[in-house]
């Protein structure tokens, strides 16, 4: 009796899944660094505007997706 085939994995592109890893990182590091001198100025603890790079990945693709759109839309017109 032969042994069943494995299934095969379906191919994954892992490029989208770096770039998003990359920019939360990015958000991250840009937070840590902006809180950092946030608290300098300031003279105590509080989370301000900064917290805003921790959704850097948001953005991007809310962003990106939007120009997508309307570029999309300006080909569509005659």
């Amino acid at each position: 009796m032969k042994p069943k085939p494995r299934p095969k994995w379906p191919k994954i592109d892992i490029r989208p899944i770096l770039k998003y890893l990359a920019l939360t990182l990015l958000g991250f590091l840009l937070f840590k660094m902006a809180a950092k001198q946030a608290r300098f100025d300031r003279g105590y603890a509080a989370i301000g505007g900064e917290a805003f790079f921790l959704f850097l990945p948001v953005f991007y693709y809310l962003i990106s997706k939007t120009v997508r759109d309307w570029l999309d839309d300006l080909k569509k017109k005659p």
